[in-house]
């Protein structure tokens, strides 16, 4: 099955820098993720380009994408003892005692029913059918990312790369049966990365797995989970973002800056609830470990913007031509009504909200 590649590339990606850099395999399959997410991202916009957008292509470039990524991971070597060591860190996870221990059963039992729903369900919900899967058929129908006629703009403007990654599965697999997988994947990545980052946070496992399980038990995000909206993927990439904040701010290294940019400039082309969210939650991490954040915030800086630029750039040109504005429509329909901000910026609407949210 071709859409089997995109999963192959991130196995052998995962394996060689585990291999390579002798770090924990969450790590390396939060590295791998944000590297998937890069690449799936220059297929569409190169084939778009081209106006080679197609099944074919697509199938192409993962072949030569998972060819590459063999050789690499050919390079490393095998190791069964490396991979017994990344198996037994995994297995280490689910052996804990308490009352803790009592609920991953029933944690377990409530991710394989939400993953059972991904598999049996059609996307959903409403949006899925208004924006989210109607541009990836004109996509593929025109060979092209272009901006095209539609009376219902969000499938023009909005941020779309949940979209560019349900269009890889939907070419490679022929239908939209396993949309809603991508999104119970994120759901899954968003609690390893959860798990990882208050591990880098001073956590110790049972805060780790705590962490972990609050995040696979929200009820909204259990909701989304066997959906095909966006949330789930935005989520995983400020998290991943987030986790590599606090790495650079516990010793700088230019790699983590980068990964750092991606997966920022990665969760702004998913969802614009990134803008509200990525420019606190960045410079919050980064500052978690005290006054020696300050300096890696300011030398990751200019490599987030640049990679954010970078990531995002194709879509804001294309909005940029169309509507004036590299974020496009100020409104839903591009009207007047359904605004997307607040039309009042007041003290007392500030107050109001905040009761609003507290009371949720």
């Amino acid at each position: 099955m071709a859409a089997a590649l995109t999963l192959v590339f991130l196995v052998l990606v995962v394996w060689s820098l585990y291999r390579r850099s002798g770090e924990g395999l969450r790590e390396s399959l939060l590295r791998a993720a944000v590297v998937w997410g890069v690449l799936a991202l220059l297929c569409v916009e190169i084939l778009g380009v081209l106006r080679l957008l197609s099944p074919g292509w697509i199938a192409l470039l993962w072949s030569l994408a998972c060819a590459a990524a063999g050789v690499w991971a050919g390079r490393q070597g095998a190791d069964v003892r490396a991979l017994r060591s990344g198996l037994f860190e995994i297995g280490r996870v689910f052996s804990v005692q308490g009352p803790l221990g009592a609920l991953l059963p029933g944690v377990s039992l409530l991710v394989l029913a939400v993953g059972i729903a991904a598999v049996l369900s059609p996307p959903g919900p409403a949006d899925a059918h208004l924006y989210h899967m109607p541009r990836v058929l004109f996509w593929l129908q025109h060979r092209s990312l272009a901006h095209y006629p539609t009376t219902y703009h969000q499938q023009l403007f909005q941020p779309p790369w949940a979209e560019f990654a349900a269009l890889h599965l939907y070419a490679l697999s022929g239908g939209d049966r396993l949309i809603n997988l991508i999104h119970f994947a994120f759901y899954l990545g968003g609690a390893l990365a959860v798990y990882s980052l208050a591990g880098l946070l001073g956590c110790q496992r049972l805060g780790q797995l705590t962490a972990a399980v609050f995040a696979l038990t929200l009820p909204q995000g259990v909701l989304a989970a066997s959906g095909s909206k966006n949330d789930h993927a935005m989520v995983f990439w400020l998290l991943a973002a987030a986790y590599f904040a606090v790495r650079c701010a516990s010793r700088f290294a230019f790699r983590d800056a980068v990964y750092l940019g991606l997966a920022t400039g990665l969760s702004l082309l998913t969802k614009a609830t990134a803008y509200i969210w990525a420019p606190v939650a960045v410079p919050a991490m980064c500052l978690a470990k005290g006054r020696a954040g300050w300096p890696a915030l300011l030398r990751a800086a200019p490599i987030v913007v640049i990679a954010s630029l970078a990531i995002n750039g194709p879509h804001y040109a294309r909005n940029l031509a169309l509507f004036g504005s590299p974020l496009g429509c100020p409104a839903a329909y591009c009207g007047e009504l359904y605004k997307f901000t607040n039309a009042d910026f007041s003290p007392s609407s500030l107050v109001s909200n905040l009761v609003r949210n507290v009371v949720l």
